[in-house]
């Protein structure tokens, strides 16, 4: 096999990423295994090789064969350059379902159980809006005007509007264009970074700040109204005692998925992060032995994961540890070293980020020894 040489394949199912996958039937060998972005399980699609790595290529779209029943045009005009949105090819039911499928493949790879057990506790909730969600919006600009970064690439794909952004982030972006914004913003430097964040019905502006400058919050105000209420129904139904003792919120910001508790238990204790989640290393390293008695945990932390905090957090022996994850390979990881203590009792998947690959999840656990 070489970089350039041509196939047709047959899409089998989605990566964990933008890409799909299929496989190529050697005569006497292993099967190749083929990533290609922008192709839809059940496709018969013709290929291009552009580049090898140890187990897989990866390779560039060229012509659908056979097309799913699941694709449509997509309705942004730079949806196939801009590296934002990686699914406006497929209908929003359809990815919901694939995120559903790829959710219970890294878990069950990881955890080693049965997909059919994990699906009997898993519950979806879908977003009501595909579209005009994002609360939040960071472009890159130049004299020739604003947009995101190409995929795979720091060149700009200009556009006039973002369909995934709230329409009052929309109406910025429009003024931002007609008054020629832009232009001033470039003279320095020739490019620019800019976020504006919809907060409390207000938009802020943050000029070459770095990311989240107004504050981080999660993107989707609906669907994290979802999120909140999951949390809080994953503590009330499964801690049944009388509210006592501390609700443990780990890596939780400004407290959005704890506040709610203020007042339920005898301590509430929200902590942030910083530099790869040291601090919250370091806080359960100190407090240790005052958490002893901790009853819940909430943890939120970033797309790295818990990492090295997930076996601290185990050790606490909470009697239920709700942990939130925006990437299903790290939480699968971190399920690890809970599942010799815990069961899990129920996982949903939340869709906070329509036509992208991207997944939200909350596994709930419940200490079993």
């Amino acid at each position: 096999m070489n970089q350039g040489d041509i196939f047709e394949i047959e899409i089998e199912n989605m990566s964990y990423g933008p890409s799909a996958i299929g496989r190529l039937k050697q005569e006497d060998q292993k099967p190749l295994v083929i990533f290609v972005e922008g192709a839809i399980p059940g496709e018969k699609v013709k290929v291009r090789l552009t580049k090898q790595f140890k187990n897989f290529w990866e390779a560039e779209l060229i012509e659908v064969l056979v097309p799913s029943k699941h694709r449509k045009n997509p309705p942004c005009p730079v949806a196939t350059q801009c590296g934002g949105c990686q699914w406006q090819h497929i209908e929003y039911s359809h990815q919901v379902e694939l995120k559903k499928q790829v959710l219970l493949q890294q878990l069950s790879r990881a955890t080693k159980q049965p997909m059919a057990n994990l699906e009997a506790l898993l519950e979806v909730k879908a977003a009501t809006s595909e579209f005009g969600y994002r609360n939040r919006v960071q472009v890159r600009g130049d004299k020739n005007g604003i947009g995101f970064f190409a995929k795979k690439s720091h060149q700009i794909v200009h556009t006039d509007r973002c369909i995934v952004a709230d329409p009052q982030l929309q109406k910025k972006w429009t003024e931002f264009l007609k008054e020629e914004k832009h232009l001033e913003l470039a003279k320095d430097d020739g490019v620019f970074k800019l976020e504006w964040t919809l907060n409390s019905n207000k938009v802020f502006e943050a000029i070459n700040e770095k990311h989240a400058a107004n504050g981080f919050n999660q993107i989707n105000d609906a669907q994290n109204e979802v999120l909140k209420n999951l949390v809080q129904k994953a503590v009330w139904d499964n801690y049944k005692e009388t509210p006592e003792g501390v609700l443990l919120d780990l890596y939780g910001g400004s407290g959005n998925l704890s506040k709610q508790f203020e007042g339920r238990f005898d301590q509430v204790l929200c902590v942030d992060s910083f530099n790869d989640g040291v601090k919250v290393e370091r806080f359960l390293q100190q407090k240790k032995n005052e958490l002893l008695n901790c009853s819940v945990v909430v943890a939120d932390p970033p797309r790295e994961g818990l990492k090295r905090v997930s076996k601290q957090v185990a050790d606490l022996k909470a009697k239920v540890v709700v942990l939130v994850s925006c990437d299903p390979s790290t939480l699968a990881r971190d399920l690890n070293d809970f599942l010799p203590f815990y069961q899990i009792n129920k996982i949903v998947l939340i869709d906070l980020f329509p036509q992208t690959f991207h997944i939200e999840s909350v596994v709930t656990l419940i200490h079993s020894i």
